[in-house]
């Protein structure tokens, strides 16, 4: 019964290893994307448009998908603990 215990626990960090790596992977090229960028130039008069709130849409979106993937893991991890647990009178 240790040994199936000690490689859930090796399992579940090596998952959430994994996850961790694939969300750096995933937020680490759009928060560089803009280093690079063109100077800004501030007009001299200013303009009575519309103001642009956001240059490309994964200014938004990076965060969205991320808080959906922290969520549904979190949603995964919480099931798993409480199926892990068993019934009442399953541990005698």
């Amino acid at each position: 019964m240790s040994g199936y215990r000690s490689l859930r626990n090796w399992l579940t960090a090596g998952v959430l290893t994994m996850v961790s790596l694939a969300i750096a992977l995933i937020a680490a090229p759009t928060a560089a994307a803009d280093l690079g960028g063109q100077p800004v130039v501030v007009p001299e008069t200013p303009t009575t448009g519309p103001m642009m709130l956001a240059s490309t849409g994964l200014d938004i979106t990076v965060p969205v998908v991320i808080g959906l993937v922290a969520l549904v893991l979190g949603t995964v991890m919480v099931g798993w603990a409480f199926l892990a647990t068993g019934r009442r009178g399953q541990h005698r």
